[in-house]
């Protein structure tokens, strides 16, 4: 019988430094809750592990890095924190148009 790999989704919030410890520790709060009850729907085929908060593009450039050498790694999940009336760069747009999930558009 075929055996499918046991493969995990890795989940990694980004934020930016400047909003300070408490604000960075609320989105990894928040990042483990979405994880967690993604974990907990029984909806995945796989697990899906939070990775933290990202908040420099050394740190991110690291993360994938890191991914590439985890071949349980079938995907990964970046998630922009943006505080109310926070718009994204404007070079990040069309990037970020593409990958906005349904439902939470991007400003």
């Amino acid at each position: 019988m075929l055996k499918i790999p046991d493969y995990e989704f890795w989940f990694v919030a980004g934020s930016q430094f400047l909003y300070g410890e408490e604000t960075l520790k609320s989105v990894a709060s928040d990042a483990e809750d979405i994880v967690n009850k993604l974990n907990a729907s029984g909806k995945l085929p796989f697990k899906v592990v939070c990775k933290g908060v990202m908040t420099t593009a050394e740190g991110i450039t690291q993360f994938m890095k890191d991914v590439n050498y985890h071949e349980e790694v079938a995907g990964v999940h970046l998630d922009a924190y943006l505080l109310p009336g926070q718009e994204l760069d404007s070079r990040h747009g069309a990037l970020a148009e593409a990958f906005a999930a349904p439902g939470h558009p991007v400003s």
